[in-house]
C-alpha cells in the first residue's frame, strides 16, 4: 500500500538499539529443558564497541572526562555492561552504575554473582538496587557466561545456572549402567578448536554408582567422576592416535559431564552392523590388520605408561571408528576412564564385575578370591575374543556372528565369556570357541594359497597367543603383599604351543608386523579371491537353558534376527533402520504453508482426548531424550481407563509383543518420532509420531516438534493441492539442481489439457521451437482394455480426446496437471503410437528425454491400473489430540510416513519400466494409498509434512543421479551391478522390453561413466567388459529362460547378455588387486571411437563378441575351488564334451604356481547347430563359473568363436 493513503498511519523506522542488536544475536542451547539462550562469545567483540558504548551513554557522557569508562568497558567489562542493558538499566542510571562499577574495580573476572556476594559489594548497595532490578541482573548474567572450551582447560567447574553452549543435540543417545551419552554440537565461537565443531560426545554420569560399594560416605556419582576424571588426566600425555581423546571433566552443580571427540563412525559393533556382509578384497583386510597392530600398539604405550595402566573393560563397543579416507576408519579405544593402575586391587570382596562377562579372561573366575592383581593380560584376553570375532564377521557375517556368541550363552540372561571353568576350577576355552576355531582352520580362506594368507596367520594368533588360559607366572612386588605381573620382560618365541602363556601387547604388535611384512613382499597374502558364495559359517549349537523357569527349552537367538525376505540390489535394501531414514524436524516448509491465508488449521485440528491415566496425563513429549518405558500387563489394564495406554497397549499387540516375553518395553523419541526397544531388540522403524499446530505461541521448549497435520485432507481437496503447489514452489526456489534440464528435445507429443474447464483435450504434436513445460505420468498399464493411441485414431485424438471417455487413472492426471496450473501432459500410452505400425520402438528410446525434461512426475502409486484411479480416499489417520493449559495441542499419531514400504515396495516399483523412470525424473510426487510423497534432490518430503531423507534410496531419486550413487557406492561397477541385480527382478507384462526398458538409463550411465556399451555391459578399456560379462544366474533363480522377441522387434538381444533371459541376476567377484584380466583371448564388440554410442537400440542386427573358446575336462576333478554356474539346468543325456570355456580373468599367480592350479574365470559356451561365420564357431552363452586350470584344457590350441 502507497504512503499517504486514507485511513493509514505511517508508523516511523526505528533504529535498533543495543539491547535490540544483543537479544537478536542470541543462539539457542538446547541442551537443557528447556531450552536456554545465550550470546555467542564472538558477538561480544562485535557489539561492544567503544562507538556502541558510547551511543548508550551518550547523553552523560563527557568525551574529554570520561574516555577511561569507555575503555574500561570495551577491554574489562563486556559482559557486566551487557547485562547491565539487558537487565533494562539505561539512561543516567546506566552511566552512574557503570561509573561505581569502574571505581570499585567490578568487571567480567567478578561474575558469575551469587545472591550474597552481590549484596556485600558496595557497588549494589543503594535504593536503585531493588529486589526486582537484583533479580534481573542476577538472572540476566549467565546469558554472557556461556564457556568457552579448551584443551588447556581439562576440569571446568560451573555454576547449576551456567548454559551449555550446545546449539545441537541428537535425540539418539547411547545409556549404560552409569551413563548416558548425547552427540552436541558446540557453537564455533566456544571452542578453541575449530576442529571439534564436527560435533562432540557429551558423557553425563547418572546415579547407576550409587549400585556399588563405596568406603565412605562421599556422594558416589562425584566420586566416580572424580576417579575417571583423574584417570584421563593421568593417561592425556599418551596422545596416541588409537587412544580416544577426552577433552573436558565438567562439574556443573550437581551434574557431571565428560566430553570427548566424536566417533562419527559409531563403535566397532556398528561397523560390523551397518555392513552386514562385507566386501572382501585385499586391501579391506589389510586395513583390518593393520588398525589391529595400531590398537595394539596403544596398549602396549598404555600399559607400560607412567606406573602401567590396564583397561579392563574392553569390548566392541569400546573400540570406536573415526571415518577417513579408507573403508576401515581409524579405530580408537574408548572407556579410558575406567583404567586401573596394573598395581591395583580393584576386585571389592563381594566379586563385583568391573568389565563385561563376555569378554572377561578366565582369571577373573579362577582367582577371584585371592589377591593376585588383575593384570594387563585381562586386555590380551579381551583382544583375542574380539579379534575372533572380526575373522567370523569377516568370512561370514554379522548375522552368523551373532549364532556364533548366541551359541555360547547358557542362558537367556547370561553372556558368557570364551572359556568354561570345571568344579576342579581348572578353566578351557569353550567348546564352542574351540569348534569355531577349527571351523574356521578349514575354510578356503584358510586353505587358499598354500596357507599363507593373511586370515589363516590371524586366526592362529588368536589360538596360540590371545585366547591362552594361563597368564605367565607371576613375580613378588615390592608394593606389599599385591602380585604384579612382569609381562613385558619376557622373551617370545615367533609362535608359542597352543595351551602355554598368553602374549603381551608388545608380542601382539608385533605378530602383526610380521603379518604386514609378509603383505608387503606379497600382495596375494591378503586375500585368496575364492568365492565366499554358499560358505556356510561356523557351526551353531542350541544350548539347553540352566534357568530355573526354563530347564526343558533350548534357547536359539537367531530366530530373533528376523531376516525378511528382499531383492537383492540397492533399491531393496534390508529394512531401513534408523541409520537409513532420518527425519529431521524441518517447520520451515510447514510455517509457509500455513502463513499462506488459504490454508485452514481446521486439518490439524485433532479429536479433543479427556482420557488419561495419571502417568499420561503429566507426559512433557516434547522433551529432549523423552522415553516413555511401560510394562505390557499396566498398559492392557490402564488401557480400559487411558486413550494413550490403549493406543500403546494396540501397538504391542500389532507387533506380537506378548506379556510371557517382553516383561517391558521402551517408547524412545528421536526428532518427533517414537520407537519401541525392548529388552531383546530396538525396531528401528517409528511406530507413533508427534507434531504440533502452527502456533505463533508455541514456548521454545515445544519448538523442536515437527508441525505436522494429524489427519490428511481428502485426495484432490484445495488443502491437498495447497500442498502440491507448494512443495513445487519451494524446490524451485530453493533446489536448482532440481530443474528440468533446458536443453533436452521436448517428447514427440503432449496432451493439451487446456484449462481447469475445460471438457476436452486433445493430442498435440510439438514444433522445433516449443519451450512449454510439462508434467509426466508414470502408471501401471494393468489389465485390458488399455487406452492407446493406434495409426487408427491418432487424427481423431489430434483433434479432441473426451474426457469423459479417458480411463480414471488418466483422468486423474489430466485433473492434477490442470490443478497444478500447467496445460501439457505426458501419458505414454496416448502420445507413443502403440502397434506394429507405430513408433514405439523409436519413442521407448526417447525415455531419458522424457523423464529427464518433465517439469514434475505424477506417479500413480495406488493405481492398479488404468482404470483404477489414483486419487482415491485414503484410511483415516489414528490421532490422539492433547491439550493442556497455556500451550498450543499437540498430536500422538500412528506413523505413517513409510516411504519405503509405500513407495519403495509398493506395486508400482516392481515395474521393470519404472526403475528408470524414477531415477531420470528430476522430481517426483507420489499417490499411495496411505498419503502423497515428494521426491526431489534434497530428500522426500510426506503429505503429513514430515521431512525425512533414505541414504540408500534417496541417490535414485536424486536429480544428479548417477553422480551421486557413485559416491554412495563407491565406483561405477558397485553402482551398475547393483542397478542390474535390482532391474533383473523386476516384473513386465512382456519381457521382451527388459533392453528398452532400462534404455534411457543405459545410454544416461555410458555417457557418464564415459564409456561403450549395451545390453547391460559395458567396456571402457580397462576392465568393465570383463567384469560385467560375469553375471550369473541369481541364487534365488531356479533356471534363466531365453526370452522370445516378436517378429516386429528391430532388437535383437546376444546371449551374452543377461537381458536376453527372464529371471535375477548376481555377478561372480573377481577381485580388483588380486585378479588378472584376459586381454588376447577376449575382444569388445564395440570399436575404440564408439564411445556414447548405445548399440542397444542404435544399431541394427547382430551383435557378436569376438573370443578363442577352450575344451574342458571334468575327468577326475574335484575341488571347492571349482564352480560352474549354468543358465539354466543342462538335460541329464546333455554332454560335457559340447560345453566349451571362455577366459575373462584368473586369480593372480602366486610364486612358483602353475596354471594348473590358478583359478580361472570363465564364460561356458556351446556351439549353435555347428554355424561358422568368418573362419569362427557362432556360439552362445550357457553359463559362467571358475575352476582350477587343470579343468581347461590348456594345452591345446583354442578354437576362435563368436558368440551371439
Amino acid at each position: 500500500m502507497q504512503s499517504g493513503s486514507r485511513g493509514e498511519i505511517e508508523l516511523p523506522i526505528q533504529t535498533p538499539t543495543l539491547a535490540d542488536l544483543i537479544v537478536g544475536s542470541y543462539a539457542i542451547g538446547v541442551f537443557d529443558n528447556p531450552p536456554r539462550v545465550f550470546l555467542p562469545q564472538s558477538f561480544l567483540s562485535e557489539l561492544i564497541t567503544k562507538a556502541a558504548v558510547a551511543g548508550e551513554l551518550e547523553e552523560n557522557l563527557d568525551i574529554d572526562n570520561d574516555s577511561g569508562l569507555v575503555n574500561y568497558i570495551v577491554e574489562s567489562a563486556k559482559r557486566v555492561f551487557a547485562t547491565a542493558i539487558i537487565s533494562a538499566v539505561d539512561g543516567s542510571n546506566l552511566y552512574m552504575l557503570m561509573k561505581r562499577f569502574q571505581e570499585n574495580e567490578f568487571d567480567d573476572r567478578c561474575l558469575p554473582l551469587k545472591r550474597n556476594a552481590m549484596l556485600a559489594l558496595s557497588c549494589f548497595q543503594g535504593k536503585f538496587w531493588n529486589e526486582h532490578r537484583t533479580h534481573k541482573f542476577l538472572h540476566s548474567q549467565w546469558v554472557f557466561l556461556a564457556p568457552v572450551f579448551s584443551k588447556s582447560q581439562f576440569k571446568i567447574d560451573l555454576e547449576p545456572e551456567h548454559i551449555f553452549p550446545f546449539t545441537w543435540v541428537s535425540n539418539v543417545t547411547k545409556e549404560g549402567a552409569c551413563s548416558i551419552v548425547y552427540q552436541a554440537t558446540i557453537h564455533e565461537s566456544h571452542q578453541e578448536d575449530p576442529t571439534w565443531m564436527a560435533n562432540v560426545a557429551i558423557k553425563k554420569i547418572n546415579g547407576g554408582w550409587d549400585l556399588l560399594p563405596t568406603i565412605d560416605e562421599e556422594e558416589p556419582v562425584n566420586k566416580e567422576w572424580e576417579a575417571e576424571a583423574r584417570a584421563l588426566d593421568h593417561i592425556s600425555g599418551l596422545n596416541h592416535r588409537n587412544i580416544y581423546q577426552r577433552i573436558a571433566a565438567i562439574k556443573r552443580g550437581k551434574e557431571h559431564y565428560f566430553m570427548f571427540e566424536w566417533a562419527d563412525g559409531g563403535s566397532l559393533e556398528d561397523f560390523w552392523k551397518d555392513n552386514p556382509r562385507p566386501n572382501l578384497d585385499p586391501g579391506f583386510i589389510k586395513e583390518i590388520v593393520m588398525q589391529l597392530r595400531d590398537l595394539a600398539d596403544a596398549l602396549h604405550e598404555l600399559h607400560n605408561y607412567g606406573r602401567s595402566y590396564r583397561h579392563g573393560d574392553l569390548k566392541p563397543e569400546k573400540i570406536l571408528r573415526f571415518k577417513d579416507a579408507t573403508r576401515v576408519g581409524v579405530l580408537k579405544i574408548a572407556g579410558m576412564g575406567l583404567v586401573r593402575r596394573h598395581t591395583e586391587l580393584i576386585w571389592p570382596p563381594t566379586g563385583t564385575r568391573y568389565g563385561s562377562v563376555r569378554y572377561e579372561p578366565p582369571e577373573v573366575v579362577t582367582h577371584k578370591t585371592s589377591e593376585e592383581s588383575r593384570s594387563r593380560l585381562y586386555d590380551i584376553w579381551s583382544m583375542g575374543c574380539i579379534t575372533l570375532e572380526i575373522i567370523v564377521w569377516l568370512l561370514y557375517g554379522y548375522h552368523d556372528l551373532m549364532k556364533f556368541n548366541d551359541s555360547i550363552k547358557s542362558s537367556v540372561e547370561e553372556s558368557s565369556p570364551y572359556f568354561k571353568v570345571g568344579n576342579d576350577n581348572v578353566a578351557k576355552v569353550h567348546p564352542v570357541v574351540r569348534a569355531c576355531m577349527d571351523h574356521i582352520f578349514k575354510d578356503p580362506e584358510c586353505t587358499g594359497n598354500g596357507g599363507n594368507i593373511a586370515i589363516r596367520d590371524l586366526l592362529h594368533i588368536v589360538k596360540t597367543n590371545l585366547l591362552v588360559i594361563h597368564p605367565p607366572p607371576l613375580r613378588a612386588s615390592i608394593s606389599g603383599n599385591v602380585a604384579v605381573t612382569d609381562t613385558d620382560s619376557r622373551r617370545f618365541p615367533a609362535y608359542q604351543p597352543f595351551g602355554q602363556t598368553r602374549a603381551t601387547a608388545s608380542h601382539f604388535r608385533k605378530l602383526l608386523d610380521d603379518m604386514i611384512g609378509k603383505g608387503k613382499e606379497d600382495e596375494r597374502y591378503w586375500f585368496t579371491g575364492i568365492s565366499r558364495e554358499n560358505l556356510k559359517g561356523p557351526p551353531s549349537h542350541m544350548i539347553p537353558s540352566t534357568s530355573a523357569n526354563r530347564q526343558n527349552q533350548l534357547v536359539d537367538f537367531t530366530a530373533r534376527m528376523r531376516d525378511a525376505p528382499t531383492q537383492p540390489g540397492l533399491l531393496t535394501q534390508p529394512a531401513p533402520t534408523s541409520r537409513q531414514n532420518e527425519f529431521p524436524v524441518d517447520n520451515s516448509f510447514a510455517n509457509s504453508l500455513f502463513n499462506d491465508q488459504n490454508t485452514s488449521q481446521e486439518s490439524i485440528q485433532g479429536t479433543n482426548i479427556t482420557k488419561f491415566c495419571g502417568k499420561c496425563s503429566n507426559m512433557d513429549l516434547w522433551l529432549p531424550q523423552f522415553r516413555i518405558e511401560d510394562t505390557l500387563s499396566e498398559l492392557e489394564q490402564n488401557s480400559a481407563n487411558c486413550d494413550f495406554c490403549k493406543f500403546r497397549w494396540q501397538l504391542c499387540k500389532d507387533l506380537n509383543l506378548h506379556r510371557e516375553i517382553f516383561s517391558s518395553i521402551l517408547f524412545d523419541r528421536r526428532e518427533s518420532m517414537l520407537r519401541i526397544i525392548t529388552p531383546m531388540e530396538r525396531y528401528d522403524n517409528p511406530v507413533l509420531s508427534i507434531c504440533r499446530s502452527p502456533d505463533p505461541k508455541t514456548p521454545l521448549s515445544m519448538l523442536s516438534i515437527q508441525i505436522g497435520l494429524p489427519q490428511l485432507p481428502a485426495a484432490g481437496s484445495d488443502q491437498h493441492l495447497r500442498i502440491l503447489r507448494l512443495w513445487l514452489k519451494h524446490c524451485d526456489e530453493n533446489h536448482p539442481g532440481c530443474r528440468p534440464l533446458g536443453t533436452a528435445m521436448l517428447p514427440t507429443r503432449l496432451i493439451d489439457v487446456g484449462g481447469s474447464s475445460s471438457t476436452t483435450i486433445n493430442l498435440y504434436e510439438t514444433q522445433k521451437d516449443d519451450t512449454m513445460k510439462y508434467i509426466a505420468l508414470s502408471h501401471p498399464w494393468g489389465a485390458p482394455p488399455h487406452f492407446c493411441t493406434f495409426t487408427s485414431n491418432i487424427e481423431e485424438y489430434k483433434r479432441s480426446i473426451d474426457f469423459a471417455k479417458l480411463p480414471i487413472t488418466f483422468q486423474n492426471a489430466v485433473s492434477m496437471t490442470r490443478e497444478l496450473g500447467y496445460r501439457y501432459l505426458w501419458i505414454d500410452s496416448i502420445c507413443i503410437i502403440q502397434g506394429p505400425d507405430g513408433d514405439f520402438n523409436k519413442e521407448a528410446k526417447r525415455m531419458e528425454d522424457v523423464f529427464g525434461s518433465a517439469y514434475c512426475v505424477l506417479a500413480a502409486s495406488s493405481a492398479k491400473g488404468q482404470s483404477d484411479g489414483f486419487l482415491k480416499k485414503r484410511d483415516e489417520r489414528e490421532h490422539l489430540t492433547f491439550i493442556r493449559e497455556g500451550l498450543p495441542p499437540f498430536y500422538i499419531c500412528r506413523f505413517i510416513d513409510d516411504f519405503g514400504q509405500h513407495v519403495l515396495e509398493g506395486s508400482l516399483n516392481k515395474r521393470g519400466w519404472v526403475l528408470q523412470e524414477r531415477a531420470l525424473a528430476r522430481r517426483t510426487i507420489y499417490f499411495t494409498n496411505k498419503q502423497t510423497y515428494w521426491e526431489c534432490g534434497s530428500g522426500v518430503r510426506c503429505e503429513t509434512l514430515t521431512k525425512m531423507h533414505h541414504k540408500f534410496a534417496s541417490f535414485v531419486g536424486d536429480p544428479n543421479f548417477p553422480e551421486a550413487a557413485i559416491k554412495v557406492l563407491g565406483g561405477k561397477i558397485p553402482l551398475y551391478q547393483n542397478l542390474y541385480t535390482h532391474y533383473s527382478r523386476l516384473k513386465f507384462p512382456r519381457y521382451s522390453d527388459r533392453p528398452i526398458a532400462i534404455a534411457g538409463l543405459e545410454k544416461l550411465l555410458i555417457r557418464t561413466f564415459d564409456t561403450r556399451g549395451g545390453f547391460g555391459v559395458f567396456d571402457d578399456g580397462r576392465g568393465l567388459l570383463h567384469r560385467s560379462l560375469l553375471w550369473n544366474r541369481g541364487s534365488d533363480e531356479a533356471s534363466l529362460d531365453k526370452i522370445t522377441s516378436p517378429a516386429d522387434s528391430q532388437i535383437m538381444v546376444p546371449t551374452w547378455s543377461w537381458m536376453a533371459f527372464k529371471g535375477g541376476i548376481d555377478y561372480l567377484d573377481l577381485p580388483f588387486d588380486g585378479g588378472d584380466l584376459e586381454e588376447q583371448e577376449i575382444r569388445s564388440p564395440w570399436t575404440p571411437d564408439s564411445r556414447g554410442v548405445w548399440p542397444t537400440g542404435d544399431q541394427g542386427g547382430v551383435v557378436e563378441l569376438s573370443a578363442v573358446a577352450r575344451d574342458l575336462d571334468f575327468t577326475g576333478k574335484t575341488g571347492a575351488e571349482s564352480k560352474l554356474i549354468y543358465d539354466h539346468l543342462p538335460n541329464s543325456g546333455d554332454s560335457s564334451q559340447s560345453v566349451k570355456c571362455v577366459i575373462v580373468g584368473r586369480l593372480r599367480e602366486d610364486a612358483g604356481q602353475s596354471e594348473q592350479t590358478r583359478i580361472h574365470y570363465v564364460l561356458l559356451v556351446t556351439a549353435k547347430a555347428s554355424y561358422i561365420t568368418e573362419g569362427a564357431l557362432v556360439c552362445e552363452r550357457v553359463g559362467v563359473g571358475h575352476l582350477l586350470g587343470q579343468w581347461i584344457r590348456l594345452d591345446q590350441p583354442g578354437i576362435p568363436v563368436r558368440i551371439r
